[in-house]
C-alpha cells in the first residue's frame, strides 16, 4: 500500500472552478426534484390519497427495494466494465441517456385515478417505481462517482460536497415549504395536485441534468491498464469494500440516516395531520430546518479547517441524541417548539451531511491505495446499494409501524388521541436511534484523518 497506483492519471484540462461546483450542483437538484418528492410524498400519495393499505404498501416497498439494491451495482460495475475510448468520458453519458426516461417515469408515478380497482392501483404503485427506480440509478450512481474524478483534491472534493448539498437544498425549498401548500385541502392531500406537480418538477429535474452534462469535466483517466487491471470482478471490489474501513463507517452513517433520521419527513406529516392537526405549519417547520443547513453550507470550510472533518463529522451527533430524547420523554404541545428541537438536531449535524459525499470519494481513493484497482463505479454503487436498502426498509419501517400505531388511512386526520400521541413518540424514536448509531460509526469506526489522506494521494501519484 506505500506505493504509488499506476493505471490512473489527472488529465490536463481547464482548470477546476466555479462552473464545476455549479453544474455538479444541479446534479442533487435534479435528482431531488424526483427522489426528494417520492421519499416524503409516495407513500402520502399511495396510501392516504389512493387508499392503499398501509401493509401493503410497507410489502411492495420492501420487495422493490430488494431490485433496488440488485440494480446498484449492476449499473455501477457496468460503469467500469465498459471502458471509455482513450480519452473518453466514463460517467457522463449515463446521465446523457438516462435523464429523458427519467423525466417520463417522474411524471406518470403519481398519475391520479381515485376509481382505479385496488389492483391496478398496486399495479401502478409497482411499477412506476420499478421503472422509476431503473433510471433513477442510472443517473445517480454516475453521478455520485463523477465527484471522484471531477478532482482529486481534498479541499475541491469538499467544495463540490458543499455544492451538492446545497442543490439538493434548493430542490427541497419547493417541495417541502411550498408544496405542502399546494397539495393540501381543507386539511388533506389533493390527488389532482400531486399530478400536475410531479409533471412541473420532472421537466424542471430534466433542464437541470443537461446542465450537469454540458458543465463538468472529468479529469481523473485511467490509462495503461495491464490485462490483470483489466480483468474486472465486481465480488472482488465488494470484497474489499468490506475491508475499506472508513467507508465502512461512513456507511454506517448514511444507513442510520436514511433509514431513522430521515424519517423526520414522512412522520412530520402525520404527527402534522394527526396529533397537531395543522399540516399548513409543515412549511414553517421545512424552513427551520433548512436554517442548519444553511449555516453549514457557509461555516462548513472555516469548520474544517479549524477542527478537521472527523471531529464535525462526530461529535455534534451527542446534541442530536439529546434534542430527539427530549421530545420523546417530554411532551411537547407546542408544534413550534416541536420544530425548533428538530432545527438544532439538523443544526448539529449538518456539517456530516454537507461533508458526506467528499468523504465517499475519499474512501474510493483508499480503496484504490488498498487495492490498487480504479474503480470508482463499482465502490460508489456499492455505497449506493446500502443506501437504497436503507431506503427502502425505512419506508417499510415507517408503514409497518405507523399500522402498529393504530393508524387507519380512511379516518384522515380524525384519527384517535392515543394514536396521534403513538405517532408522536415514534416520530421522536426513529431520529433518536439513527444519531445513536452516527456518531458510534464516526467517532469510533472512522479512521481516515486528514494525515492519512495526505499520505494515500501522495502514494497514488496525485500531489
Amino acid at each position: 500500500m506505500d506505493s504509488p497506483v499506476v493505471g490512473t492519471k489527472v488529465k490536463v484540462e481547464r482548470p477546476f472552478g466555479l462552473k464545476d461546483k455549479l453544474s455538479y450542483m444541479m446534479g442533487d437538484f435534479g435528482c431531488n426534484c424526483s427522489f426528494a418528492l417520492i421519499m416524503n410524498y409516495f407513500m402520502l400519495f399511495y396510501v392516504t390519497v389512493m387508499g392503499i393499505n398501509p401493509y401493503h404498501y410497507g410489502t411492495i416497498i420492501l420487495i422493490t427495494k430488494i431490485w433496488d439494491g440488485i440494480n446498484d451495482p449492476i449499473i455501477g460495475s457496468l460503469t467500469d466494465y465498459l471502458k471509455p475510448k482513450d480519452g473518453g468520458d466514463k460517467f457522463r453519458p449515463w446521465i446523457k441517456y438516462a435523464a429523458i426516461p427519467m423525466t417520463i417515469v417522474t411524471a406518470i408515478m403519481f398519475l391520479y385515478v381515485p376509481n382505479a380497482p385496488y389492483g391496478l392501483k398496486l399495479a401502478q404503485c409497482v411499477v412506476t417505481y420499478l421503472l422509476w427506480d431503473i433510471c433513477y440509478t442510472c443517473i445517480n450512481v454516475p453521478y455520485g462517482s463523477l465527484q471522484s474524478v471531477i478532482t482529486n483534491d481534498s479541499t475541491e472534493r469538499a467544495e463540490l460536497s458543499r455544492f451538492r448539498s446545497i442543490g439538493a437544498m434548493l430542490a427541497q425549498i419547493p417541495l417541502m415549504v411550498i408544496l405542502p401548500q399546494i397539495i393540501y385541502v381543507d386539511g388533506n392531500p389533493s390527488g389532482k395536485r400531486f399530478t400536475i406537480t410531479a409533471f412541473v418538477l420532472a421537466i424542471i429535474a430534466l433542464g437541470a441534468f443537461i446542465i450537469l452534462y454540458l458543465g463538468t469535466t472529468e479529469r481523473i483517466k485511467k490509462v495503461d491498464e495491464s490485462k490483470e487491471e483489466q480483468k474486472f470482478n465486481y465480488f472482488k471490489t465488494m470484497f474489499a469494500f468490506f475491508k475499506n474501513r472508513p467507508m465502512l463507517a461512513v456507511t454506517l452513517a448514511s444507513v442510520s440516516m436514511l433509514l431513522l433520521i430521515s424519517s423526520t419527513g414522512t412522520m412530520n406529516q402525520y404527527v402534522f395531520i394527526t396529533y397537531y392537526k395543522n399540516p399548513s405549519l409543515l412549511s414553517l417547520g421545512t424552513l427551520v430546518s433548512m436554517a442548519p443547513t444553511i449555516f453549514a453550507m457557509i461555516f462548513v470550510k472555516v469548520a474544517v479547517e479549524k477542527w478537521g472533518k472527523k471531529n464535525i463529522c462526530s461529535w455534534p451527533f451527542l446534541g442530536a441524541i439529546a434534542a430527539y430524547l427530549y421530545l420523546l420523554l417530554i411532551p411537547v404541545e407546542n408544534p413550534y417548539l416541536w420544530f425548533i428541537l428538530q432545527g438544532v438536531a439538523a443544526l448539529l449535524t449538518g456539517f456530516n451531511n454537507m461533508l458526506v459525499w467528499a468523504l465517499v470519494a475519499d474512501c474510493i481513493d483508499y480503496q484504490e491505495w488498498q487495492t490498487g484497482r480504479r474503480e470508482e463505479g463499482s465502490i460508489y454503487a456499492t455505497y449506493s446499494l446500502f443506501r437504497k436498502f436503507a431506503q427502502g426498509f425505512g419506508a417499510a419501517l415507517i408503514a409497518f409501524l405507523l399500522g402498529f400505531t393504530g393508524y387507519q388511512a380512511v379516518l384522515g386526520a380524525d384519527q384517535l388521541p392515543e394514536v396521534a400521541l403513538n405517532i408522536k413518540r415514534l416520530a421522536a424514536l426513529l431520529p433518536l436511534i439513527g444519531n445513536i448509531i452516527s456518531f458510534i460509526a464516526m467517532k469510533f469506526i472512522y479512521n481516515l484523518d486528514d494525515e492519512t489522506l495526505a499520505k494515500v494521494q501522495k502514494d497514488l501519484g496525485r500531489e
